[in-house]
């Protein structure tokens, strides 16, 4: 065996070691130091051992995929690689999208207060007259605000939270 297929298949076999190890402790909420960053820097590496291990084994690999259950395996993977590009519905959490606020705490406040805490009042007051709603609605609890008028959770907790600041 020569060096370069050496390289091709023991940095992949290494390099999925590491991705499996990281993806797991991940997957298993482990979220210390770096683990995420190494995650994504070692999956690039992968992906790069990888092309050369196919490609230094190319003739094997077209032998492999040229029998039915080569062709119905590599129509798996194809489809299971498309499919990581959609989101099949599900919806954002709000906590995530706006840096952590929990909207669950945020979502008990009177709409009135909210603007008040966050600092956001004069945002909420141009938004119910642009949208031609009551003033009375300020009395409203957020998730009831949300409810009454038929608004997206996301819009609104966009106008009511303040943008939040990277590494703060």
């Amino acid at each position: 065996m020569n060096l370069s297929r050496l390289l091709g298949t023991g940095g992949t076999i290494v390099t999925f070691v590491g991705v499996a190890f990281t993806g797991v402790s991940l997957f298993l909420g482990f979220r210390f130091g770096l683990l995420k960053t190494i995650h994504e820097y070692i999956g690039v590496g992968m992906v790069a051992f990888a092309l050369a291990h196919v490609l230094l084994n190319w003739k094997g690999f077209c032998n492999y995929f040229s029998s039915l259950k080569g062709v119905a395996i590599g129509v798996l993977c194809v489809a299971i690689c498309v499919a990581c590009f959609f989101d099949f519905g599900k919806k954002p959490n709000p906590a995530k999208q706006f840096g952590g606020v929990s909207y669950n705490a945020v979502k008990l406040l009177r709409l009135g207060s909210a603007g008040e805490s966050f600092g956001t009042s004069d945002d909420i007051t141009r938004f119910l007259s642009a949208m031609n709603l009551p003033m009375s609605n300020l009395e409203l609890r957020l998730q009831d605000f949300i409810k009454d008028n038929n608004l997206d959770e996301a819009e609104v907790l966009k106008l009511v939270l303040p943008p939040m600041k990277k590494g703060k």
